[in-house]
């Protein structure tokens, strides 16, 4: 099966128009189709006519709790590979579903978007308000480049949605999902829409348990959203509202871009997401995490997952490898002997990290700790100090050429590999 079509808020009788117009707009696509109807029982409706329908039809039962609960429960009973969920379908979406098979490929989740450029919508002036202040909270509150967060028409990548946990009951789980779908690396795409006719919409006695479930669920999303751990933390942390932090990753993009240089051959262990390798497509990205490298398929079309202490790449391949704020978090002793090892002879390694033995680090690791509890600091298994980072470079058979730091504390090294380097290199 390709393409289950969950159809929420209407009983079959009113259901089937809709489905016969999906499967005559779709006949052609090479896509297998299920309609999923969401009923009361487990059971099929008295009056289900499979003969009226050309594709699959059944019954998927109605959870208790709201939209969070129910989508928890469709997406274990859908058996295509997508999922489109339509909330009240009309005649309009059948066109809707053919835009979203076509577009399938473009990203794990796609939003039937009232605010993007082209769409448009017809609703009161109330929920027309209430929409946009919710959707204008989370965008700018989680710094969320989607404009239509709360469109419930959308289509699911399945094996991305059973991936994610859902704790929202209710409406609020569509901004869950969406964050959830991010943290993977995953994109998110919005299809302009027009919803043409004013639906049922919740009663104004429910809209403040509604606006309590959708700010509790935007302060659990606000910690995802601003972990370590997020896909694209590093590449947010440049244009950071907090000065220090934007201030601090482009002091290092500076100095690591001036120390790297522009070479045909460069590698970045444990890229992250940084602007320094966002910023150069020709590099190898290189990193533990794919969620990470998930995210910079955006920006960088050679990635590789592996880790700093066992590079899959034979000897004298680069020439020049980078590992910015990688020894420092990972209990292999090999790092440094691997990024020398891959390095040309007269290549380039620029290699930062926490310098220990500093005045300042120690006291920005635990300010630093205490205004961002389990930030990078918690991670650092290594304490290296200027003295004892030459020390290993030098016993790897590098020289070391110039040193910078960052805040008095953070430090980065550029050092050469020793030896003359290749024929095609002097060339």
């Amino acid at each position: 099966m390709d393409l289950s079509i969950a159809l929420a808020g209407a009983r079959f009788a009113e259901a089937v128009p809709v489905m016969k117009r999906i499967c005559a707009i779709m006949e052609g696509q090479g896509a297998n189709l299920e309609f999923l109807i969401l009923t009361d029982t487990a059971a099929r409706e008295d009056g289900w006519d499979d003969t009226e329908i050309p594709c699959a039809v059944r019954a998927v039962p109605r959870a208790r709790g709201g939209f969070g609960a129910q989508i928890h429960v469709t997406r274990q009973y859908a058996q295509g590979d997508w999922l489109i969920w339509l909330d009240r379908p009309v005649m309009e979406d059948a066109s809707l579903v053919f835009g979203f098979w076509s577009r399938r490929h473009e990203g794990a989740l796609l939003i039937a978007s009232r605010y993007a450029p082209g769409g448009s919508h017809y609703m009161s002036r109330a929920r027309t308000a209430l929409s946009r202040a919710l959707n204008s909270l989370y965008r700018r509150g989680l710094d969320v480049h989607v404009r239509d967060l709360s469109s419930m028409r959308r289509m699911y990548r399945l094996s991305v949605l059973r991936q994610i946990p859902i704790q929202g009951g209710g409406y609020e789980a569509l901004m869950e999902i969406l964050l959830r779908v991010m943290s993977l690396g995953e994109d998110v795409v919005e299809i302009p829409w027009h919803y043409g006719a004013e639906v049922h919409w919740d009663s104004p006695a429910q809209w403040p348990r509604m606006a309590s479930q959708c700010l509790r669920t935007f302060l659990r999303m606000h910690a995802l959203r601003n972990s370590v751990d997020y896909p694209d933390y590093d590449y947010r942390a440049y244009d950071s509202r907090i000065w220090l932090q934007r201030y601090w990753q482009r002091k290092r993009y500076r100095i690591v871009q001036e120390f790297a240089g522009i070479s045909p051959r460069m590698l970045d262990i444990g890229c992250g997401s940084s602007r320094i390798i966002a910023h150069r497509p020709e590099m190898i990205a290189l990193d533990v995490n794919p969620c990470r490298l998930r995210f910079l398929k955006r920006s960088n079309p050679r990635r590789l997952q592996a880790t700093a202490g066992r590079l899959p790449f034979p000897d004298n391949v680069f020439d020049a490898v980078i590992s910015s704020q990688v020894i420092e978090h990972t209990a292999e002793d090999s790092c440094v002997a691997e990024a020398v090892r891959v390095l040309r002879p007269a290549g380039v390694l620029v290699i930062g990290t926490p310098d220990y033995a500093t005045f300042w680090w120690p006291i920005t690791e635990k300010v630093y700790g205490f205004v961002k509890r389990g930030g990078y600091a918690d991670e650092h298994i290594n304490h290296y100090t200027y003295a004892s980072l030459v020390e290993a470079l030098e016993g790897e058979g590098c020289s070391v050429e110039a040193h910078r730091y960052i805040g008095g504390g953070e430090l980065i090294i550029k050092a050469r590999k020793n030896g003359r380097p290749p024929a095609d290199v002097q060339a």
